[in-house]
């Protein structure tokens, strides 16, 4: 591997919302991790149970691939993960009924010797940037992206359909359906290259050739996240969170 991955710019803003449902791995005090893990997770089920769940999802990741390393992620570990995940979401509403909606969306990296695995669920996305291209961008789990994917609505016709900002997919307990992460695997990854994990608050302010012309601009990574927060503190109406990563040479 002739890359490595500067330590990551995070944050996790309330934004114009009561409380923050938003989570993120590694968190902000912590950035200096090693173990090549990244997480950004969106939660749902109102007020406290959607913080609860995206912090739970987070732990249990963390948790589990602590406890199974692997080289990269494949659907069948991410499938182990998910179920195990789920397992202590079921645990949780046992002592905690009024949680049964909790829910959350996840996108997830894992930095290994061959690339990058990623894996999403519901919303949250993932891009992989280089010089003035996006090479890379995870595909929401929407009713409408669904509809796209089959062939029954055209791409042009989405942002006019209805339901086109809710999502298909969610990590919940039982007796909810038990939704699975779509798994990529990026090997096309280079020095200078710009990643970025996000929920919905912040790329809901974007559209895909405005990050491009941000992170194609001459400023530092740092000045980047900074432009990012303030549009999204402007404009966002939900959280708002983040993970830049900067790939640098060996």
């Amino acid at each position: 591997m002739k890359w490595r991955l500067a330590d990551p710019i995070c944050f996790s803003e309330t934004g114009k919302r009561k409380n923050n449902q938003d989570s993120l791995y590694p968190t902000a005090e912590f950035t200096t991790r090693i173990d090549g893990l990244y997480m950004v997770c969106d939660g749902m089920g109102g007020a406290s149970n959607g913080e609860v769940a995206s912090k739970l999802a987070c732990k249990c990741l963390s948790d589990w691939f602590s406890s199974n390393p692997a080289m990269a992620v494949d659907e069948q570990q991410m499938n182990e993960a998910f179920t195990y995940m789920r397992h202590r979401f079921n645990e949780h509403i046992v002592y905690h009924p009024d949680a049964m909606d909790m829910g959350t969306t996840m996108v997830l990296a894992k930095v290994h010797e061959n690339g990058i695995s990623v894996a999403h669920c519901g919303d949250s996305r993932f891009y992989h940037f280089r010089k003035n291209s996006c090479l890379f961008k995870t595909f929401d789990h929407t009713p409408v992206n669904d509809l796209i994917r089959n062939g029954i609505i055209k791409q042009e016709d989405a942002s006019t359909y209805p339901r086109s900002n809710s999502i298909s997919r969610a990590i919940q307990a039982s007796p909810h359906k038990l939704c699975l992460a779509d798994v990529a695997q990026l090997t096309n990854i280079e020095p200078w290259d710009i990643l970025m994990l996000c929920s919905d608050g912040v790329w809901s302010c974007f559209t895909t050739k405005e990050l491009i012309e941000l992170f194609s601009s001459p400023m530092l990574l740092e000045e980047k996240a900074e432009i990012i927060k303030n549009i999204c503190e402007a404009n966002s109406k939900d959280n708002y969170t983040a993970i830049l990563l900067n790939v640098l040479p060996k």
